[in-house]
């Protein structure tokens, strides 16, 4: 009886104290990283990255590879407005890409539903009003929507998420993204 005793206390022990090791282990682990996620915030939460190159764009914004074999320059904005263990749920972008005919062609041929506008769309998305948009977009994408004249698919705005207006200058697209 005295063995089995023994026995049974000494596995307890050593399981108490595994799970003792592992708290504590758990907790320098959580601790180490939430320091990390502070200089992240830090460093990046509410600060404004310019892209101007398709690789680092792709980074930042789901873009497809045909998209992204047709960029030919690249003037964006990302804001990340919230940092959570180094993953990004909240964020804010916009910009210029000069793309190649031959994609400006495709993506107009892409949806039957592309309206000449100008100003702010009415999408009734939140996040995308004309005070969301005054509010997070670059200077470029504002005064663009404010004085051209663009094309605008509520098709694509659903469907992408995204506001994704091709200029009437051929090659020239405008885009404003939100997440949250």
């Amino acid at each position: 009886m005295k063995k089995a005793f023994k026995i049974t206390l000494f596995v307890f022990v050593s399981l108490a104290s595994l799970i003792i090791i592992a708290l504590i282990a758990f907790s320098i682990l959580l601790s180490v990283a939430e320091k990390e996620n502070d200089k992240l915030v830090e460093q990046y939460q509410g600060k404004n990255i310019m892209i101007s190159d398709a690789e680092s764009l792709d980074k930042y914004f789901f873009i497809d590879a045909d998209l992204k074999s047709s960029i030919i320059s690249c003037e964006a904005n990302y804001t990340p407005t919230c940092i959570i263990w180094g993953y990004v749920p909240s964020y804010y972008g916009s910009g210029k890409l000069t793309v190649t005919e031959e994609y400006y062609d495709k993506l107009l041929k892409s949806y039957d539903d592309w309206i000449l506008l100008s100003g702010f769309p009415q999408t009734n998305f939140p996040g995308y009003s004309e005070e969301d948009i005054l509010e997070s977009a670059d200077d470029k994408f504002k005064t663009f929507i404010q004085t051209e004249k663009y094309f605008y698919s509520d098709k694509m705005f659903h469907s992408k998420g995204k506001l994704v207006l091709p200029s009437q200058e051929k090659g020239e697209i405008y885009f404003f993204e939100r997440d949250f």
